[in-house]
């Protein structure tokens, strides 16, 4: 079955189909395929346009049956910006094209773990996937903790860890240098001179 034919359970279907459709894996990890290509195994969703219509016609795989059913329509279009859609700068999940497509579907399957670094009490979602040697993983909201590879899946969560400490320990440098700056260039003496005004006038508390 290809990306086109799921196009016969959608209105407005005598129109012609664009070229590109957008495909999200179950992990919500996201590419961009052509309409003749066949329905990839780790689709979990589908966006299809139509030329001519301002309207994204969306279809779903069924959890149980295996079947795809259209699901939502929409007006609007689907932003395909550098062949990479919502985010230019990340990977797509799987591999879509076919004369680089595998024989063995090799990190496909990636998996969503929570880390948090206890010194700036924050936490993100690393996505890992095994792959034939080993295993790799990534933060995306943390770009520079980006295609970390290594042996173990243990090993892979301790580097994911120290990396995002190494990162949000240099942003917090970065910003501490920043306001150091700013105060040495004078930037922040307006704010100064309006704290120290609302202490003379009861509307703040000297610490």
């Amino acid at each position: 079955m290809k990306y086109r034919d799921l196009s016969a359970q959608s209105r407005g279907k005598a129109r012609e189909l664009k070229q590109q459709c957008l495909i999200w894996s179950e992990n919500h990890e996201h590419a961009v395929a052509s309409i003749d290509d066949d329905i990839h195994p780790q689709a979990k969703r589908v966006w299809l346009e139509f030329e001519g219509l301002n309207v994204i016609y969306v279809y779903e795989k069924h959890w149980k049956t295996g079947d795809w059913e259209l699901v939502e329509d929409k007006k609007g279009n689907i932003p395909l910006v550098n062949n990479n859609p919502f985010k230019p700068d990340s990977e797509s999940v799987f591999p879509v094209n076919k004369d680089v497509l595998p024989t063995k579907y090799e990190e496909t399957c990636f998996r969503p773990i929570e880390i948090t670094d206890p010194r700036f009490e924050e936490t993100y979602t690393a996505y890992v996937t095994r792959t034939s040697t080993g295993w790799r993983g990534r933060i995306p909201d943390v770009p520079e903790v980006n295609k970390c590879e290594e042996t173990t899946k243990q090993a892979l969560l301790t580097t994911l860890k120290d990396n995002l400490h190494e990162a949000l320990k240099a942003r917090s440098d970065a910003w501490d240098k920043q306001i150091e700056e700013d105060i040495l260039d004078g930037k922040l003496d307006d704010l100064r001179e309006a704290a120290l005004e609302e202490i003379k006038t009861g509307k703040a508390i000297d610490l």
